[in-house]
């Protein structure tokens, strides 16, 4: 299924052999594209974000995969039902207006 299993990967390796896993073509997508950005945000302590809008079903992919990955967590940003993602150090403080992972 469209799971990921439970628990906090110690290795981005993990999750991007769950995200293969995914049967959705657009999950796989939206999933591996946020495991390498929170790849560049260990490497470089920065936060960075999503460029793109992403509808309720791509931020809950993103928010999942960035969620297996210690040492990182994820925010929507925006109004309204269409917002984009931050991915960030684990740390780093989050405005109050934002859905955190």
């Amino acid at each position: 299924g469209d799971r990921f299993a439970a628990g906090v990967a110690t290795s981005t390796d993990v999750v991007v052999a769950q995200v293969a896993m995914l049967e959705n073509e657009l999950a796989r997508t939206r999933a591996l594209a946020a495991v390498r950005l929170a790849e560049e945000v260990l490497r470089t302590g920065e936060p960075t974000e999503i460029h793109r809008e992403l509808n309720s079903f791509e931020r809950r992919i993103v928010h999942m995969a960035v969620s297996e990955i210690e040492g990182v967590f994820s925010e929507s940003v925006g109004d309204g039902p269409v917002k984009q993602i931050r991915i960030l150090p684990a740390g780093a403080g989050g405005g109050d207006d934002s859905e955190q992972r």
